[in-house]
């Protein structure tokens, strides 16, 4: 079931208590930039089986008050997930100490933002999870769509979808390739003459060579593009996601293979002709 939506009346009361900064200590990151809402808001509890920190003895209605909520930049929302050391007592005196420095200076946003807030943040992905469902249970051949996949984990499933893609593009090649000889046995087992089949020159033989340039050069060529292309994508995410994270020694390993990844793909990935 989908997370219950946060009120009006619960954005607006932590943007109050913000100072429009993350409440992550020592952090100065601003929630609203240039008009823009440019944070996360943070569950302390999660609101769904299987989050961090979720405890099965809450209401829907606890879990989305503001008492459970704090509102942080991306970097340390991210960090937050290490349970070990944030804990839910850890975080409510995160969430206690940062709202104290501002009391009885309230910062306020527009309505757009808190809306902003409440959608963009939290409940895109469950109003797309929710129509598929809708639409799956009514034609059950609707594909899925997973919202909990990360990017990475997209990028991931793109990949093995890539080589999905180019193994069938490999069957069908060699069934073209060998649809003459196929033919030329199936003609000989019903009694025609297989010299006279095999007489006829390739060029002028329609079953010989069929879509060889498309089979084997064009589609090779647009695989290895492809691949190139979502690598390109997977570096570039991974340089942003290290500036938000720069300790997190599992991006800098992911970095440094997709690195090593492209520059070996520069040097020796060449078209086919």
């Amino acid at each position: 079931m989908a997370r219950k939506a946060l009120t009006m009346e619960t954005v607006r009361k932590l943007f109050a208590l913000s100072g429009n900064q993350c409440a992550f200590p020592g952090c100065d990151h601003p929630l609203v930039d240039d008009g823009d809402y440019v944070a996360e808001v943070c569950h302390i509890e999660a609101a769904n089986i299987g989050g961090q920190r979720y405890n099965p003895n809450m209401t829907d209605d606890e879990r989305r008050s503001p008492a459970n909520l704090l509102v942080l930049c991306h970097r340390h929302h991210k960090k937050t997930d290490r349970l070990h050391l944030y804990t839910v007592e850890k975080l409510k005196r995160i969430k206690e100490e940062h709202e104290r420095q501002f009391v009885g200076k309230p910062f306020s946003v527009s309505e757009k933002l808190i809306k902003d807030a409440i959608y963009e943040e939290l409940f895109f992905w469950d109003d797309v999870t929710q129509i598929n469902k809708s639409a799956m249970d009514e034609f059950d051949l609707i594909m899925p769509v997973d919202a909990e996949l990360s990017f990475l984990d997209l990028l991931n499933e793109a990949i093995k979808c890539q080589d999905d893609l180019i193994a069938i593009i490999g069957d069908n090649a060699n069934t073209f390739n060998l649809l003459h000889d196929d033919i030329g046995f199936f003609l000989e087992k019903i009694g025609y003459d297989r010299e006279k089949y095999d007489s006829v020159k390739y060029y002028e033989n329609p079953f010989c060579n069929v879509q060889w340039e498309m089979l084997n050069i064009g589609s090779p060529n647009i695989y290895r593009r492809l691949m190139t292309i979502i690598l390109q994508i997977k570096i570039h995410y991974l340089f942003l996601k290290l500036k938000a994270n720069p300790t997190d020694e599992s991006v800098l390993i992911a970095l440094k293979t997709a690195q090593d990844e492209i520059k070996e793909r520069a040097k020796n990935v060449a078209c086919v002709d």
